[in-house]
């Protein structure tokens, strides 16, 4: 089904972290990744997870995020709750738009094919033959992260993206658990982990030279 809307865009690494990012995705069944906003993490997720559903490897894209952060409260966003919803995952339909034609997208969420929802409404969950993406992992508890890892089901690949550097909550956080349990982890086979860092970014050039101007010791 997802054919006919596809664009002719490839994904592919533009840096050396994103060659190899793209090759753990390849190769491993959960990829924890870690870096700065705008090195390419969900965009190469949902680059993959595209081709990965046109090649019949999953029958469906899931993309979940934990609903806080920057400060923002659900309940302060305009609209009823499907409009909230689609306001915080607006990066990823930006992403899926640059691969999939407009009228595809809509279709496709539609049919579930590719369905986005909060980490709030997974309890009871199973994904079986999906490729599922979590963001923002630095926002999400530590139990939260037991909800998470417990949904995976049978021929199932879990993406698990943020930036420790920038949580929201004050406790320990599901992505710092992740790296500190990062020997333990990948010791498992089927799991892996990818750094991104300031080389990576593909938005204005200017911002590593800011960040390292502002927050660099």
């Amino acid at each position: 089904m997802i054919e006919k809307y596809q664009k002719k865009r490839k994904i592919c690494g533009k840096t050396d972290n994103q060659i190899e990012y793209l090759k753990k995705i390849y190769s491993n069944d959960l990829i924890i990744v870690n870096g700065p906003a705008g090195t390419g993490k969900s965009y190469c997720a949902i680059g993959n997870a595209v081709i990965s559903l046109q090649r019949k490897k999953y029958e469906k894209i899931i993309v979940a995020k934990p609903m806080r952060g920057a400060d923002v409260n659900l309940g302060a966003l305009p609209g009823n709750i499907h409009q909230k919803i689609q306001f915080t995952f607006q990066p990823f339909i930006d992403i899926f738009l640059d691969f999939i034609t407009e009228n595809g997208f809509k279709e496709l969420c539609q049919n579930k094919i590719i369905d986005m929802l909060p980490i709030t409404y997974w309890r009871g969950l199973t994904f079986n033959d999906c490729y599922i993406i979590i963001d923002e992992l630095q926002n999400c508890t530590v139990q939260q992260l037991k909800l998470i890892i417990s949904r995976m089901g049978q021929n199932s690949k879990m993406l698990l993206l943020g930036d420790v550097e920038q949580s929201d909550i004050t406790s320990k956080n599901a992505m710092q658990l992740c790296l500190e349990k990062k020997e333990k982890l990948e010791g498992i086979e089927g799991i892996a982990f990818q750094e991104m860092t300031d080389e990576d970014l593909m938005r204005n050039k200017l911002i590593n030279h800011i960040n390292k101007a502002l927050f660099s010791v």
